[in-house]
């Protein structure tokens, strides 16, 4: 027994000896070939990692398994190789580290450390030199899980060294890969320890926002059996159900969500929802908020511009720049409710990210370009009723250039009928017709969908593109005060919304329903001099819809 022990002692010792031979021997380590040649030994070096950190740091680590992914780390996982998902939220400099300082006495010529004597003659002029050869890239960055925005999560600091240093900026997405250590902050005499938990980061890699959702094709199977106009119905009653009427709202906020394609312009579409309290401007927020990823909220009550766009921090000596809601949400979407009561100072940012889609910094010694390509949902408060563009130009605090930036502007006023079947919608939270049994999906299955046309691209005709010409025109004729809001901006808001559109009813090509639909929508807007009076169910009754679509190509002739 004793002999039995001995030898198995024997063979654990050489084959970790052969497992450091095989990390010295390959600049490249692939974790699941690692384990599936030694498992015993790679688990011991997965659970003791900074043993192994001088070793690890100048390997190029692949073949991570989804196992070692989990939530940020705590005192538990010190010490071993984990994987996080985060957001960039704080960038630091990049600096230098390992750098060699030497002192060469003038009088004998010797080297010596950091010193004020020589230790061979005792002089006391010495030279300095730094030595940069072994001198490797140093960066400090903060990382944040924001899937959840109802929630403040905690914040990571991961220390990102050589080829990764330098690469990743505020908002991007990244997967982390690295060993959990403890670092003690600098204390002065007679104040408690301060420990920290950070990562020292192996592989960093950004994260595909696109594949966090797979599609599940066998939900959609009856539904994509439906001709356009009843796809179109099903998704506007799936959407925030619990909200009365409302349709051409609800159906705009889906075009956003499904945004257009990036072929000649943009793609993101903004929405601006004014109206009176109680008539569900922040319910819809909060709706569009569970639809898309990522996806940030903010509200407008004491916002600022370095909260929207980026802020410059202290850190140390050096400065930091700390991503705010409209670079966190790139890529995604960006609720702001009570937009008007953002200062007019503090919305500058705005303008250059609803429509270049960039930030540009330069603060603190800091000059860069962040991305910003988020599509930005708003609401704000209604001093009167407005019937017209002109209306909301004359009395509202947003200014022109930003109101000219949002492709819809819908008006939600309390309504003087149907107040029965909103009473009944309240007090029961189903439908109101409740004879039908209307099957809708839920949040999850709506989410999946929409991810999944948000990847298409679709590409508008000519033919389509001499009716949006037309429309155009017509419309820049009958401007009057609101000149400024037909510039060719409207032009291109009208294409994206037929792309998305073409895009949310899962058609092969853009046809004339698909721009037909987005004027009726655009009618249905606050928009000057209407070409025609659009009705609340429009979008749900298709007689009604015929009959509008008709008499809007009547005034387009």
């Amino acid at each position: 027994m004793f002999y039995i022990k001995i030898f198995l002692h024997v063979f654990k010792i050489l084959q970790m000896l052969n497992l450091l031979t095989y990390l010295n021997s390959h600049p490249e380590i692939n974790l699941i070939d690692l384990y599936n040649c030694y498992p015993e030994e790679t688990h011991s070096m997965i659970k003791n990692a900074s043993s192994f950190n001088e070793i690890l740091k100048s390997k190029q680590i692949t073949g991570i398994p989804k196992s070692l992914v989990q939530k940020f780390p705590s005192s538990s996982d010190l010490h071993k190789f984990i994987t996080v998902v985060g957001t960039i939220v704080k960038n630091g400099q990049v600096l230098l580290n390992n750098v060699k300082l030497t002192y060469t006495c003038v009088k004998c010529n010797s080297k010596c450390d950091i010193k004020e004597i020589c230790d061979n003659c005792g002089g006391t002029n010495l030279i300095k030199s730094e030595n940069f050869s072994s001198a490797m890239k140093c960066q400090k960055i903060r990382i944040q899980d924001i899937s959840n925005p109802s929630c403040l999560s905690e914040t990571l600091e991961v220390v990102l060294s050589d080829k990764h240093a330098g690469l990743f900026l505020p908002g991007e997405r990244v997967l982390v890969s690295g060993i959990v250590n403890l670092k003690i902050n600098n204390n002065k005499p007679e104040m408690d320890m301060k420990p920290t938990i950070y990562m020292e980061a192996l592989d960093v890699q950004r994260e595909e926002i696109e594949n966090l959702n797979e599609v599940n094709e066998s939900l959609y199977f009856e539904f994509n059996n439906l001709d356009p106009f009843n796809k179109r119905k099903f998704l506007i009653e799936s959407f925030k159900n619990e909200i009365y009427g409302w349709s051409f709202v609800k159906l705009g906020l889906l075009l956003a969500i499904a945004k257009g394609s990036k072929i000649e312009h943009r793609p993101t579409i903004h929405i601006l929802l004014v109206g009176d309290p109680s008539t569900g401007k922040s319910c819809f927020l909060e709706g569009c908020l569970k639809l898309v990823f990522p996806s940030v909220y903010a509200n407008g009550i004491g916002t600022t511009d370095a909260g929207l766009t980026t802020c410059a921090v202290k850190q140390g000596k050096e400065w930091a720049l700390e991503a705010g809601a409209l670079v966190l949400s790139d890529m995604g979407l960006c609720c702001i409710d009570e937009i008007d009561a953002i200062k007019p100072q503090d919305c500058h940012g705005l303008l250059e990210a609803m429509e270049q889609q960039t930030l540009s910094i330069a603060k603190a010694g800091l000059v860069t370009t962040l991305n910003s390509r988020t599509s930005i949902i708003a609401s704000a408060a209604a001093k009167y009723k407005y019937e017209l563009l002109d209306d909301l130009i004359s009395t509202n605090t947003l200014s022109t250039p930003l109101l000219t930036r949002f492709d819809l502007i819908f008006g939600m006023f309390e309504p003087k009928k149907d107040l029965m079947e909103i009473i009944d919608k309240v007090i029961n939270r189903s439908t109101v017709l409740k004879d039908k049994n209307i099957n809708t999906w839920n949040t999850t299955v709506l989410k999946s969908y929409l991810q999944k046309v948000r990847k298409e691209e679709k590409e508008i005709n000519m033919n389509e593109r001499e009716i949006l010409l037309n429309y155009y025109n017509k419309k820049r004729r009958a401007a009057g005060k609101a000149s400024e809001f037909f510039s060719i901006r409207l032009l291109e808001g009208l294409m994206r919304l037929v792309e998305a559109h073409c895009k949310l009813v899962q058609k092969e090509s853009i046809d004339e329903e698909d721009v037909y639909s987005v004027l009726i929508l655009y009618e249905a807007s606050l928009c000057t001099k209407k070409l025609i009076e659009v009705s609340d169910d429009v979008f749900i009754n298709k007689e009604v819809y015929e009959k509008t679509k008709e008499e809007l190509i009547n005034k387009l002739k």
